[in-house]
């Protein structure tokens, strides 16, 4: 898998995607109080548009790779 440079794009794609969820779900995760709450949950709405966002390009680049990177 690793023959071609494109792959390590799409690793790095993989791996922005499961990195956003995590942060995203600690985000949410703990006590806190009204004030805190709308801020983190924002916080977290903007990190898992940004998974969704990453889902898309690696989606995208995995095409691409296949189309035109794959012997």
């Amino acid at each position: 898998m690793f023959s071609h440079w494109f792959s390590f794009v799409m690793v790095g794609t993989f791996v922005c995607a499961i990195a956003s969820l995590l942060i995203g779900m600690v985000n949410l995760a703990g006590p806190r109080t009204d004030a805190q709450s709308a801020a983190k949950a924002g916080r977290s709405t903007a990190l898992m548009f940004a998974r969704v966002g990453f889902c898309l390009a690696l989606l995208v680049q995995i095409i691409i790779y296949i189309t035109y990177f794959k012997p």
